[in-house]
Protein backbone atom coordinates (compact mmCIF):
# COMPACT_ATOMS: atom_id res chain seq x y z
CA UNK A 1 0.00 0.00 0.00
CA UNK A 2 3.04 2.22 0.53
CA UNK A 3 4.59 1.91 -3.13
CA UNK A 4 1.26 2.71 -4.93
CA UNK A 5 0.83 6.22 -3.37
CA UNK A 6 -1.55 8.73 -4.81
CA UNK A 7 1.82 10.65 -6.11
CA UNK A 8 3.62 7.75 -7.27
CA UNK A 9 0.61 6.58 -9.95
CA UNK A 10 -0.29 9.98 -10.69
CA UNK A 11 3.38 10.50 -12.05
CA UNK A 12 3.43 6.84 -13.29
CA UNK A 13 -0.01 7.09 -14.55
CA UNK A 14 -0.13 2.74 -15.45
CA UNK A 15 -2.09 1.13 -17.75
CA UNK A 16 -1.81 -1.73 -16.45
CA UNK A 17 -0.30 -3.60 -13.07
CA UNK A 18 0.84 -6.97 -12.41
CA UNK A 19 0.75 -8.02 -8.81
CA UNK A 20 2.59 -10.76 -8.20
CA UNK A 21 1.11 -12.51 -4.20
CA UNK A 22 0.55 -15.65 -3.00
CA UNK A 23 -3.02 -17.04 -2.37
CA UNK A 24 -4.32 -16.42 1.18
CA UNK A 25 -0.83 -14.84 1.85
CA UNK A 26 -0.34 -14.12 5.24
CA UNK A 27 0.03 -10.60 4.83
CA UNK A 28 -3.21 -9.78 3.22
CA UNK A 29 -1.71 -8.51 -0.12
CA UNK A 30 -2.86 -6.94 -1.81
CA UNK A 31 -4.39 -4.47 0.50
CA UNK A 32 -7.68 -2.82 -0.13
CA UNK A 33 -6.60 0.65 -0.06
CA UNK A 34 -4.00 -0.39 -2.71
CA UNK A 35 -6.84 -2.03 -5.09
CA UNK A 36 -9.13 0.69 -4.50
CA UNK A 37 -6.19 3.43 -5.71
CA UNK A 38 -5.32 1.50 -9.01
CA UNK A 39 -8.90 1.49 -9.82
CA UNK A 40 -9.19 4.73 -9.25
CA UNK A 41 -6.63 5.07 -11.63
CA UNK A 42 -7.72 3.30 -14.20
CA UNK A 43 -5.27 0.83 -14.01
CA UNK A 44 -6.56 -2.39 -15.40
CA UNK A 45 -4.98 -4.96 -12.62
CA UNK A 46 -3.75 -8.68 -12.72
CA UNK A 47 -2.98 -10.82 -10.06
CA UNK A 48 -1.04 -13.88 -10.13
CA UNK A 49 -3.62 -15.47 -7.03
CA UNK A 50 -6.54 -15.10 -9.22
CA UNK A 51 -5.54 -15.06 -12.15
CA UNK A 52 -2.26 -17.65 -12.14
CA UNK A 53 0.09 -17.30 -14.55
CA UNK A 54 -0.04 -13.60 -16.18
CA UNK A 55 2.45 -13.36 -19.39
CA UNK A 56 3.35 -10.14 -20.68
CA UNK A 57 4.71 -9.83 -24.08
CA UNK A 58 6.43 -6.92 -26.33
CA UNK A 59 7.18 -6.83 -29.76
CA UNK A 60 9.07 -3.39 -29.42
CA UNK A 61 5.93 -0.85 -29.61
CA UNK A 62 2.91 -3.05 -28.73
CA UNK A 63 2.42 -5.12 -25.86
CA UNK A 64 0.08 -8.57 -24.99
CA UNK A 65 -0.84 -9.85 -21.67
CA UNK A 66 -2.36 -13.52 -21.05
CA UNK A 67 -3.47 -15.16 -18.24
CA UNK A 68 -3.78 -18.56 -17.12
CA UNK A 69 -7.71 -17.97 -15.43
CA UNK A 70 -9.93 -15.63 -16.26
CA UNK A 71 -12.38 -14.65 -13.53
CA UNK A 72 -16.13 -14.23 -14.89
CA UNK A 73 -17.58 -11.17 -12.67
CA UNK A 74 -21.13 -11.98 -11.17
CA UNK A 75 -21.74 -8.75 -10.25
CA UNK A 76 -20.78 -4.70 -12.11
CA UNK A 77 -17.96 -3.25 -11.09
CA UNK A 78 -18.76 -0.15 -8.30
CA UNK A 79 -16.31 2.05 -6.27
CA UNK A 80 -17.61 2.71 -2.86
CA UNK A 81 -17.41 6.77 -2.85
CA UNK A 82 -14.81 6.74 0.04
CA UNK A 83 -11.37 7.46 -0.79
CA UNK A 84 -8.81 6.03 1.57
CA UNK A 85 -7.11 8.66 3.58
CA UNK A 86 -3.33 7.95 4.90
CA UNK A 87 -3.08 5.60 7.82
CA UNK A 88 -6.61 4.27 7.11
CA UNK A 89 -6.87 0.66 7.66
CA UNK A 90 -10.74 0.12 6.65
CA UNK A 91 -12.58 1.16 3.73
CA UNK A 92 -16.28 0.35 2.92
CA UNK A 93 -16.35 -1.64 -0.41
CA UNK A 94 -19.57 -2.94 -2.28
CA UNK A 95 -20.93 -5.79 -2.93
CA UNK A 96 -19.11 -7.73 -0.51
CA UNK A 97 -17.75 -10.08 -3.45
CA UNK A 98 -16.10 -6.98 -5.19
CA UNK A 99 -15.41 -7.31 -9.04
CA UNK A 100 -13.69 -5.34 -11.24
CA UNK A 101 -13.44 -7.14 -14.34
CA UNK A 102 -13.48 -6.08 -18.11
CA UNK A 103 -13.19 -7.97 -21.30
CA UNK A 104 -9.77 -9.60 -21.81
CA UNK A 105 -10.40 -9.31 -25.60
CA UNK A 106 -9.75 -5.54 -25.27
CA UNK A 107 -6.26 -5.94 -23.52
CA UNK A 108 -7.71 -4.95 -20.08
CA UNK A 109 -7.96 -6.39 -16.58
CA UNK A 110 -9.73 -8.72 -14.09
CA UNK A 111 -9.26 -8.28 -10.52
CA UNK A 112 -11.29 -9.85 -7.90
CA UNK A 113 -11.26 -9.19 -4.00
CA UNK A 114 -13.46 -10.26 -0.54
CA UNK A 115 -14.28 -7.95 1.53
CA UNK A 116 -16.83 -8.35 4.92
CA UNK A 117 -19.58 -5.80 5.05
CA UNK A 118 -17.20 -3.60 7.35
CA UNK A 119 -14.58 -3.24 4.76
CA UNK A 120 -12.34 -5.09 6.58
Amino acid sequence: KYSTSNEFLNASNPSVSVISVGNNNPYGHPTPETLTRLIAHNSSVYRTDLNGTITVTTFGTTWDITVEKTIIPNNPPTLSGENPSDGQTRIAITPALYVVCSDADTDTMTAIWRSNSSGA
